[in-house]
């Protein structure tokens, strides 16, 4: 397996360590800004090694290598643009304000024809846990 920039680059973007999407560094026209990539990529490397429990030190060595040999799922292990320091939404604003405020609810049929009441009661203990 070669080491390349490139290679080096889309594993640090698939797995969310670098951001996807920043021209300059796609097409490595860095035209100016090769500190501030270089500071982002061993940013970005040390953050693997320390996800990775290996020593951090910022730095494409054999640990590194190693790591970035071993088999994984497709999922990234970080989102992309994640900070560990900011807080992190558990909801999303959509639409308008809710206008309903008394709610009502039905069982169907099929439930009582297919279990009788057993299978409401067994239902309802199961969301009890």
């Amino acid at each position: 397996m070669l080491f390349t920039v490139y290679f080096q680059r889309s594993y640090l973007e698939t797995f969310g360590y670098l951001k996807k999407g920043r021209p300059e560094v796609g097409n490595l026209q860095l035209m100016g800004n090769e500190q501030e990539y270089e500071d982002d990529f061993r940013i970005a490397i040390k953050t693997l090694q320390e996800f990775g429990g290996i020593p951090v030190t910022g730095e494409i060595d054999t640990a590194t290598k190693n790591l970035m040999k071993q088999k994984r799922c497709g999922r990234p292990d970080r989102e992309d643009g994640e900070d560990e320091h900011r807080r992190k939404k558990r909801f999303a604003v959509q639409g308008e304000k809710w206008k309903y405020t008394n709610l009502t609810w039905r069982r169907p049929i099929t439930i009582e024809l297919l279990h009788g009441n057993n299978g409401i009661v067994f239902a309802m203990s199961l969301t009890g846990k």
